[in-house]
């Protein structure tokens, strides 16, 4: 068997798994990709592999609704009861692994495909999916290059700090303190981020200042 024969045959086992019915066989393909794309080129990650998280992770999410959240006493954390949905937990780990797919990808497949599906998962209305995507902001602007999310993340720190749940609102201020660095001048010459900025200091959640 030659090497692209072993490549294919590898990447129908891994398809399998991703797109297996039990939830801890798919978030373990997931965390594989850390490896596993170092043997996927840049063309078949976005003709088969982001397909498939279209297919079989975002399609689901956006038909999902969010499960009602509690305050867990004092700390005021937002838990739920039930625990998160297959649908979240799944998307969670899309969103903790999307880095390691862009690394394997050129960078006009990263622009035309990786970028519109980090972009999907920022739309969720599932504060878990969004939290972990920025959670891991530093490494997917290695991806992405600085410029190339400067309009996504100007967009996204005004509806992340203006989110009702204080951890996107924290997520938010550290996104802009990561931008920040790499765009001071657009920051600082931005009257309406400055705004939201000192809304931020006087935040009532102590973990925003």
């Amino acid at each position: 068997m030659n090497q692209q024969d072993q490549r294919l045959d590898f990447l129908a086992v891994f398809y399998k798994y991703l797109e297996d019915n039990e939830l801890e066989v798919q978030i373990a393909a997931l965390r594989s990709l850390r490896s596993c794309c170092k043997y996927i080129t840049s063309d078949h990650i976005e003709k088969e592999l982001i397909p498939r998280f279209n297919e079989y992770f975002l399609k689901p999410l956006a038909t999902a609704h969010p499960s009602t959240q509690h305050l867990n006493g004092a700390n005021q954390m937002p838990i739920n009861v039930n625990g998160p949905s297959d649908v979240v937990l799944k998307n969670q780990a899309l969103a903790e692994n999307l880095m390691y797919i862009g690394s394997s990808m050129s960078p006009d497949a990263v622009k035309r495909s990786l970028l519109p599906l980090f972009e999907n998962l920022l739309n969720s209305n599932h504060p878990n999916v969004r939290v972990k995507l920025f959670e891991n902001y530093n490494k997917l602007v290695v991806v992405f290059g600085s410029t190339a999310l400067l309009d996504v993340i100007k967009r996204e720190f005004y509806k992340f700090v203006a989110d009702s749940n204080w951890r996107i609102r924290t997520e938010g201020f550290k996104m802009i303190e990561n931008f920040g660095k790499k765009f001071v001048d657009v920051v600082f010459d931005d009257t309406e981020m400055i705004t939201k900025i000192h809304e931020g200091l006087r935040d009532k959640v102590g973990a925003l200042n």
